[in-house]
């Protein structure tokens, strides 16, 4: 057995500092592809109207540029009830920018949150590697080689760059699909302090990834988590923190906040004609292209989707454009411009995708009894539940790539560790030949996009 050090996790030891190395020079690459793009623009930080200058010049696939406006003036534009903690996360940031812009004049937000995602990108490396290596046992290289087609895929090599919150996500479930696999390996349990800190980073990012580390801590500590002596200080105690702070943000920031952009808003409309006929172009739009959920006065049956069709979304979107990127309608924002299903321009991309979905259900048979597999297919249903079942966000699913597509190399890793030698060498090249090509194609439209 592969010997786990978990002392200190944060630490790089010598096998992974080379590729590790390798990586984050990558990251730092993608990430300055967005400087270029957007130096001139999202630097300056005198007399701008920082929500008209970050909403309507960022367009990455629908991704949002909320973070750049939070680090420059402090306002929030996330939805609390999903992400209760992130605000105050990101908090820290802004005071840093806020300082230096008084120092500098220029506004360094975007900066700030390229280091951030740097960081969580490279430890979204190392996690998946150790993973790939200690928890499945693989080669060294062969986990290099699942680590690199990971972020070759489309929509992971954008969470890698875009100011969302899904890179910080993404680092989040690594470490927690890494940790998990370890306590599986060595048959040990997670602490309730250390399920309850897990708990209260996931769920405060993402409200349903707080799921996902109850379901780690299931399959870890068994039946114990069922009882009151685990739940009350990992689940009930978090939760109440949570909701105390999404309350106090949604009543001392989001509703004072919104009363004044919606009085700009409607002074605006008595005056401008053409901001009047655009937003009545945009809210026309926006109707076209979501889905129609249930009549309620429930917020959350107003987020369900019941007529966007499930095949088509699975095979362009899912599946599609989550691994590889539509040349037509380029990143464009289904919100704006962007069709909800966009077709691929030759057959060979569907060959590819169609690959890559075999692969996975190969090696998903192949790992069927391991626990840490079986639990990743758990975190991936909720996921296709809540998207593909429930329908919410269904009409832009690429974009929640980064919170359930780690499923596709851990499960291919079980594929690689139970075929016969020879048979996992040409598994191997093959790999390599697909994450070669997805680098090339992902990479060539991104770059092209990015200095255009």
């Amino acid at each position: 057995m592969f010997k786990m050090k978990m002392r200190n996790i944060f630490r790089i030891r010598r096998e992974e500092a080379l590729p590790s190395l390798v990586a984050m020079v990558v990251f730092i690459a993608l990430n300055a592809l967005l400087a270029y793009k957007y130096f001139g623009l999202f630097t300056r930080a005198k007399n701008v109207g920082f929500w008209s200058l970050f909403f309507k010049n960022f367009h990455v696939s629908g991704y949002d540029a909320y973070s750049y406006i939070e680090l420059s003036n402090a306002a929030s534009y996330y939805e609390t009830t999903r992400h209760p903690l992130l605000y105050s996360l990101l908090y820290p940031f802004y005071l840093f920018n806020d300082f230096l812009m008084a120092q500098y004049g220029v506004n360094f937000a975007m900066f700030l949150m390229m280091a951030l995602l740097v960081m969580c990108a490279f430890y979204t490396f190392v996690f998946l590697f150790r993973t790939f290596r200690e928890v499945v046992e693989l080669s060294s290289t062969d986990s290099l080689i699942l680590c690199v087609l990971f972020f070759s895929f489309a929509h992971i090599m954008l969470t890698v760059l875009v100011p969302d919150h899904f890179g910080l996500s993404l680092f989040l479930l690594s470490m927690t699909l890494y940790l998990t696999g370890c306590y599986l390996k060595q048959q040990k349990v997670f602490r309730w302090w250390q399920t309850a800190l897990l708990f209260t980073l996931t769920a405060g990012v993402t409200l349903t990834n707080g799921l996902k580390t109850l379901l780690a801590a299931w399959f870890v500590n068994g039946r114990r988590v069922f009882s009151l002596r685990f739940a009350l200080p990992v689940v009930a105690v978090p939760l109440i923190l949570l909701f105390a702070v999404e309350r106090y943000q949604y009543r001392e920031i989001v509703v004072p906040q919104n009363e004044k952009s919606r009085q700009i808003g409607e002074d605006k409309a008595k005056t401008d004609a053409a901001f009047r006929a655009e937003t009545a172009r945009h809210n026309v739009w926006v109707e076209q292209h979501n889905g129609k959920g249930l009549d309620s006065e429930v917020l959350l049956l107003q987020w369900m989707d019941l007529s966007t069709s499930r095949i088509e979304t699975v095979v362009e979107n899912l599946f599609g454009e989550s691994l590889q990127l539509h040349q037509d309608h380029l990143l464009e924002d289904v919100q704006i411009s962007r069709p909800i299903f966009v077709s691929y321009r030759h057959p060979f991309r569907y060959a590819v995708e169609a690959l890559v979905v075999l692969l996975f259900a190969a090696g998903l048979w192949c790992g069927r009894r391991e626990k840490l597999l079986l639990l990743c297919l758990s975190w991936f249903a909720v996921d296709m539940i809540m998207h593909i079942g429930f329908g919410f966000a269904i009409n832009e699913v690429y974009i929640m790539a980064a919170n359930w597509l780690f499923i596709v190399p851990l499960s291919v890793a079980y594929l690689l560790k139970r075929l016969p030698v020879h048979y996992a060498y040409g598994l191997r090249v093959l790999l390599v030949c697909l994450a070669v090509y997805l680098w090339i194609y992902n990479g060539g439209l991104l770059v092209g996009y990015m200095i255009r």
